[in-house]
């Protein structure tokens, strides 16, 4: 797969899916692949599910400052559920992290 760059699409479509289940959702690489085949399918995410995995990836930066959450792990052999959760709104900083002093 040549390098493309990140799509902002495939973060507001988890978004999306985040707000759409009370600000939790979690996916299979396969599953999210499903999911930009259906909402995004001119989108090179929506080509496999290995350029899904890829764009998830890259879009972690844009969830983080839609105040998303991402973590992975693993469900047994060859298999791979990420979890998707709001933590904060967007903006505003998480209020059990303490603050830098410069």
């Amino acid at each position: 797969m040549p390098y493309e760059p990140p799509d902002s699409a495939v973060a507001r479509v988890i978004a999306e899916q985040v707000l759409r289940r009370r600000g939790e959702y979690h996916a299979t690489v396969g599953q999210l692949h499903d999911l930009f085949r259906r909402e995004i399918p001119e989108s090179p995410a929506a080509v496999s599910a290995t350029a899904a995995g890829s764009f998830v990836r890259w879009a972690r930066s844009d969830l983080g400052a839609l105040g998303i959450a991402v973590r992975r792990s693993t469900l047994g052999p060859g298999g791979r559920r990420l979890y998707f959760r709001l933590v904060a709104a967007p903006g505003e900083t998480d209020p059990s992290t303490p603050e830098r002093k410069p």
